[in-house]
């Protein structure tokens, strides 16, 4: 694949030690439609698709978000919140976030080390090895936390 235009800031991230650009997949586990696609994607995580019900439980197949009510910025309040189903590389990120925050707690504080971790146990997805599409897999919080002998 040839890929998408790049992304900025995320396209700094393959020259960044510690800095993570992140792709999408659905609830099959395959590249989301929309997903960046380029050679500075690293890893991939779930951020859903409005789009399908691959889960065949009669809803779009989104990920659960705690933000802003819509409906209350529209008339200028922006201290209401609303759960929302939204998709996104937006929504993978926090994914990724969610277990580098996890690795950090547990004492793997260098961003080197958290971004090595995630690569190292994420499940290869697409072409075999780094690809553009999934770059070295999707993220895997329980074998990366397992892995490095965590047990918190």
């Amino acid at each position: 694949r040839r890929g998408s235009p790049p992304s900025y800031p995320g396209a700094y991230a393959k020259d960044i030690d510690g800095a993570i650009a992140v792709a999408a997949v659905d609830a099959n586990r395959q590249r989301a439609p929309y997903s960046n696609v380029n050679d500075y994607v690293e890893l991939a995580a779930p951020g859903g698709n409005l789009e399908a019900d691959l889960t065949n439980d009669g809803y779009a197949d989104g990920i659960l978000q705690q933000t802003l009510d819509p409906d209350a910025v529209r008339l200028g309040r922006f201290n209401e919140f609303a759960y929302l189903f939204l998709h996104g590389t937006s929504m993978a990120t926090a994914h990724v976030s969610a277990v580098a925050a996890l690795l950090i707690d547990q004492g793997i504080t260098d961003p080197r080390a958290v971004e090595a971790a995630l690569k190292h146990f994420a499940v290869d997805a697409g072409a075999p090895g780094r690809d553009n599409e999934y770059g070295y897999g999707i993220i895997d919080p329980r074998a990366t936390l397992r892995g490095l002998g965590l047990s918190r």
